[in-house]
């Protein structure tokens, strides 16, 4: 039997928040965490992919975290690391949360002052450095942009499976942000029996994902 724990808040946190909050309280009492949104599908092997992912990149500094949502990167035939991390259906450890900078006025000058904007925006394939921007401005309430952030400027990266094992099912006229019915991500592939398999650990960013990124997202590029 699995112990289930609800943890309300008295007060509406907000997004960005309510994630970090959760996010720290769950590494400090149990060294790792893995995070699912509430419109996801995944895989019947999802936890244990994760869980077995985690404990391979325990102590490598250089991986900060785990995905599971290769929307991007379909047609590579084995696993890889990504510098832009996943933020729908994911895992992370302690140390590497630690390392998460909440600053988006430091994020931006440090990208602004080593000329990384347009490495950021992975070659002007999204907009990222005009969200982090809006963060600092406080016209977003975004997590994710300022994990992203800190992690490219420590150099750390994302491990993702071949073959998706979550799919994003937030748009459609319900839906907060995307609210037609049109799939913005194209994922005409289903999860549910997706397997994965966990060779050697892997030690540098794959090249040709940074391409099929590109190349995914560059015909509609737009900011985020």
């Amino acid at each position: 039997a699995k112990d289930v724990s609800l943890i309300e808040s008295k007060i509406n946190k907000g997004l960005a928040n309510s994630v970090i909050d959760g996010v720290t309280s769950i590494v400090n009492n149990y060294g790792k965490v893995i995070v699912i949104e509430d419109d996801i599908i995944v895989s019947k092997s999802f936890l244990q992919y994760m869980n077995d992912a985690l404990n391979l990149y325990e102590n490598d500094e250089q991986v900060w975290s785990i995905g599971s949502w290769n929307y991007f990167a379909r047609s590579i035939k084995s696993n890889f690391l990504f510098r832009v991390p996943e933020s729908i259906a994911w895992a992370t450890n302690k140390n590497a949360w630690s390392k998460l900078n909440t600053d988006s006025n430091y994020l931006v000058k440090e990208i602004e002052k080593n000329d990384l904007i347009n490495e950021f925006n992975i070659n002007g394939s999204l907009d990222f450095y005009n969200m982090l921007c809006l963060q600092k401005e406080g016209k977003v309430d975004s997590w994710a942009i300022r994990w992203y952030a800190s992690a490219f400027l420590d150099k750390g990266l994302c491990f993702y499976p071949q073959q998706s094992l979550s799919k994003h099912m937030g748009h459609g006229p319900n839906a907060t942000n995307v609210l037609n019915d049109q799939d913005p991500f194209f994922q005409n592939f289903e999860v549910d029996n997706a397997t994965f398999k966990l060779r050697k650990k892997l030690l540098d960013e794959n090249l040709k994902v940074l391409d099929l990124f590109k190349i995914f997202h560059r015909p509609n590029t737009r900011k985020i």
